[in-house]
């Protein structure tokens, strides 16, 4: 799961820099057609918005998991605090990386109709760049440290129904019921 988020995260950050090539490539004259850019800038877009949005439910459902945990006391406090930290650190520049390619899209409809100099949209493209890169930096590594995260969890003595907390009986296993 988190390996295939990272892939759709490089590919949407991939897709936003072929955009980016192409309008300046038809901007320089090297394309005479800006369809190009126009098409890759609809699929960036969504590639960009979809691969954040389900960042950020990633880090919802885990960190939810890990809260549920701690409110059974399997837990200790200190992995649900740091999955709040993640999401404190990563949710701004989430959120801004969505801002910023929205209003780059918008931009360029605005260029496309007229009503805005193209070095305006450019400005835009540009910084949606960089904060999509600081962005990857940052998620990345966030996601690995979530890993650890989650293992730890998974590892924790006074988990629901793991070794420690009584479910090595047998009659206390849910699959008893079943098997008979």
């Amino acid at each position: 799961m988190v390996l295939l988020l990272v892939l759709v995260n490089v590919i949407a950050f991939l897709s936003l820099l072929a955009t980016l090539a192409a309008g300046l490539a038809h901007r320089l004259g090297w394309v005479a057609h800006k369809e190009s850019h126009f098409l890759l800038g609809i699929l960036a877009t969504v590639l960009v918005l979809f691969a954040h949005s389900t960042t950020i439910f990633y880090f919802l459902g885990t960190g939810s998991y890990i809260k549920k945990l701690f409110h059974e006391e399997a837990v200790d406090q200190s992995l649900w605090d740091r999955t709040r930290a993640f999401k404190k650190r990563l949710f701004p520049w989430i959120l801004c990386g969505m801002a910023t390619i929205g209003a780059t899209f918008v931009l360029g409809g605005a260029v496309d109709t007229g009503h805005v100099p193209p070095l305006i949209h450019l400005g835009m493209a540009l910084v949606a760049v960089v904060v999509n890169y600081v962005l990857i930096k940052q998620e990345i590594p966030l996601m690995a440290e979530n890993i650890r995260v989650m293992k730890e969890a998974e590892a924790s003595p006074g988990r629901p129904g793991e070794v420690g907390c009584g479910a090595e009986n047998e009659n206390l296993s849910p699959w008893k019921e079943r098997e008979q």
